[in-house]
């Protein structure tokens, strides 16, 4: 029998309009959405027949495999060469802009992420997506995003932190080992802990502008910028050459946030003729806080995030190297979080520095 979800609502359609007399697939259809619920699929046995060879449950038709019907003829199709039913479903109801967009995405992401699967990668894509719709789609005048304030004039997020010093989070969709993006929870968990409404924080490293939009619902100010800006209000900046401008200045933040890319990342990516190994990667984690420390407030916080990186039996942590850094710099570790999703297939972790001051 087959077992593609196309041909089984295919073939659950032929054989319900055989034995309910219909004229076409699409009455059977329709019919079927009512015949399925329970009370009313014990009074036909012939329907319950079908199940039974078609090895499905009644709930799995009605709730899943009927939905096929109502989809846009691309997403079948992407269901029929193996999409799951359930990214299908989420594909289903954007438009076919975002659609392509997010298929494009799983595509390219298929070099580096090459543990997950194709549904995985296009649920990865989807959130993305959804995050950046989200996001301001203009640069601030004064190049800082600033605090949402709610309907009560508080900020939208005020939930505590987690306790402790190890947080867990669900799992934001697929991920790997070579996934470079700061999972949103991990950026609410670090911002509910050390910022407060009226702060103002600086992200070097930004990408998409996650951490601003945490930062905005905690009723904190941002400036993010990042080599390859993936957002509007992302200023387009090497880390470790800051420049004050679009209203950055000296000593602006009370906390400034570096994600350096992991070691087996920045390995593979380094410049040609720079320094390999651990000392060129401790190189980079200096140079971009000797960046960072410029735009730090006295008594500022330095946030350095870490991600381990297992690969062919070896593990990478760099964390030695990231506590290094940050104490070369005149900073003392104030903190020290581990984040773990609820597979355990992702973790960070997160360095916490205070800057030090003669006063």
């Amino acid at each position: 029998m087959p077992r593609n979800p196309v041909a089984v609502y295919a073939e659950l359609l032929r054989q319900a309009q055989d034995v309910m007399g219909l004229d076409d697939p699409m009455s059977a259809r329709s019919r079927l959405y009512t015949l399925l619920r329970p009370h009313h699929l014990e009074r036909y046995p012939e329907l319950q027949e079908v199940l039974k060879r078609l090895g499905i449950g009644a709930g799995y038709a009605r709730n899943h495999l009927l939905s096929l019907g109502g989809w846009p003829d691309d997403v079948v199709d992407l269901v029929r060469r193996g999409l799951p039913l359930r990214v299908a479903r989420r594909l289903a109801h954007v438009e076919l802009s975002v659609r392509k967009e997010a298929l494009k995405r799983a595509e390219e992401d298929r070099r580096s992420l090459d543990d997950a699967t194709w549904g995985q990668r296009v649920e990865r894509a989807l959130e993305r997506l959804a995050r950046e719709a989200d996001a301001p789609d203009v640069v601030p005048e004064d190049g800082w995003l600033p605090p949402a304030v709610g309907g009560d004039g508080h900020p939208p997020d005020g939930a505590p932190g987690p306790t402790g010093d190890v947080w867990r989070f669900p799992t934001l969709g697929a991920r790997s080992r070579a996934d470079e993006e700061l999972h949103p929870d991990l950026a609410r968990a670090i911002l509910a802990r050390y910022t407060a409404p009226g702060d103002a924080i600086v992200d070097l490293t930004a990408g998409a502008g996650t951490v601003a939009q945490v930062a905005a619902q905690r009723g904190v100010r941002s400036w993010s910028s990042d080599v390859h800006p993936r957002a509007p209000f992302v200023h387009a900046m090497d880390a470790r050459d800051v420049q004050f401008t679009d209203g950055l200045t000296p000593g602006c933040a009370d906390l400034v946030l570096l994600h350096p890319p992991t070691f087996a990342w920045w390995e593979k990516a380094r410049p040609t003729g720079s320094v390999a190994g651990p000392e060129g990667y401790a190189d980079l984690i200096a140079d971009l806080l000797a960046g960072a420390i410029q735009v730090a407030a006295p008594h500022a916080l330095l946030v350095l995030v870490g991600r381990p990186v297992r690969s062919e039996g070896i593990v990478r942590t760099a964390i030695g190297e990231l506590q290094r850094e940050l104490e070369d710099v005149g900073t003392t570790l104030i903190g020290y979080h581990v984040g773990v999703d609820a597979r355990g297939t992702e973790d960070w972790h997160v360095l916490v520095g205070r800057r030090l001051t003669d006063t």
